[in-house]
């Protein structure tokens, strides 16, 4: 079975077993997969998997150099209605809080041309990161399971929220100072 199909089939899998597709349903733990992701020395959250990755545009990004602003990453895909859904929610976020918060919608499992074609077709106002271009995959340093996955990052480095299906500008907009 190709990868796409694979993550396909079990994203239809986690839907069915969420009970919704494309709600918001928020969750305080890691994301859900077969281990856990890696827990912090000190109680009080888990400490995101630091990586480094290029946007589409050639900015090349690193969590622990954003470290000190909140960092948000939503995991989509073009062939996914929840994640379509969503844009206009992102962008709207991404417009208003751009100077306050690093934010990468982190296409996966897709070759660059279809995402180019989806973009000239679609306005996307955030930066992208193809996933499927790096050297280690964020999705799976993230356990992504399901898209739309958001991922929440504070300031110091922990994993403050995930949130499983689609969000909104205004959910977004709670986690900023």
């Amino acid at each position: 079975m190709n990868k796409k199909l694979f993550f396909l089939t079990l994203t239809m899998i986690s839907l069915v077993l969420l009970g919704s597709c494309g709600s918001n349903s928020s969750v305080n733990s890691p994301i859900p997969s077969e281990s856990p992701p890696p827990q912090p020395s000190e109680p009080g959250g888990n400490l995101a998997p630091d990586f480094e990755a290029q946007t589409l545009s050639g900015e090349k990004i690193s969590l622990s150099a954003l470290r000190g602003k909140i960092v948000i990453l939503n995991f989509w895909a073009t062939w996914c209605p929840p994640c379509r859904q969503e844009i206009p929610e992102l962008n709207t976020f991404w417009e208003k809080n751009k100077e306050k918060v690093a934010f990468y919608g982190i296409e996966i499992m897709e070759p660059r041309e279809e995402v180019e074609q989806f973009l000239k077709e679609n306005t996307i106002l955030y930066p992208i990161v193809l996933d499927s271009e790096q050297e280690k995959s964020v999705s799976e340093l993230y356990r992504v399971s399901l898209v739309p996955t958001t991922v929440i990052i504070g300031e110091n480095g922990e994993i403050l929220q995930v949130v499983l299906g689609s969000t909104t500008a205004s959910n977004l907009s709670s986690y900023l100072p």
